[in-house]
């Protein structure tokens, strides 16, 4: 068929069958994939240009956050996880996840990042030291000594003494770096209120 009615066939399968408006979708949806692929290069630059010691914060995230994964598998896959604390699991889980959104809001560069990690750091530097003088103060029973042992008991200490004291080196790197601060944005602000009482209440049952 041609003419006039072919003209207008053609038009209302191309404009009244909504083939603009697949064109449109079609278009959308590539400028919101590379407005993503732009957010991820940008994200992903500003993680090469974070320094040293924020990669190591960004392992022991990471690392910790894959052995509570694999750890809460195998007690599922055994059938061991018990529903009746589910919400002991579910203030482990946000205690593992504390530190993941602190390292994210630092590769994101958030105006408020480096305070809340200042805050992170603090809080699990005075939870490490607070562990270590507890049994030196109080002291363990005998029966405990003879359950687990001295060498045991010492390795324990051992551990949570190193662990304080990376805590606050990596503090006091939070509070000193000139680097750090130049690669986040400038005009940091003061971590909210809320997010200060969750690490309170959070960390020192889950930390």
């Amino acid at each position: 068929r041609s003419g006039p009615g072919r003209l207008r066939v053609f038009r209302t399968d191309f404009f009244g069958g909504g083939e603009i408006r697949k064109i449109f979708r079609i278009l959308a949806s590539e400028q919101m994939i590379c407005r993503m692929n732009e957010v991820w290069l940008r994200r992903l630059r500003r993680l090469e240009e974070l320094p040293g010691p924020v990669w190591v914060f960004g392992a022991y995230v990471v690392a910790r956050a894959a052995r509570w994964a694999f750890e809460r598998s195998v007690m599922l896959v055994k059938g061991s996880l018990d529903w009746q604390t589910l919400w002991v699991e579910g203030l482990v889980l946000l205690g593992v996840l504390l530190p993941v959104a602190v390292l994210w809001l630092l590769v994101s560069g958030s105006s408020r990042a480096l305070s809340l990690a200042r805050w992170y750091a603090g809080l699990r530097a005075v939870l490490h030291f607070v562990s270590l003088l507890y049994p030196l103060v109080v002291g363990y029973g005998p029966e405990t000594v003879s359950e687990v042992g001295h060498e045991f008991l010492a390795r324990g200490l051992v551990s949570v003494a190193v662990g304080c004291g990376l805590w606050f080196v990596f503090l006091l790197y939070l509070e000193r770096s000139s680097r750090l601060r130049a690669v986040l944005p400038a005009g940091q602000r003061p971590a909210p209120w809320w997010a200060v009482a969750v690490l309170l209440c959070v960390l020192p049952f889950a930390g």
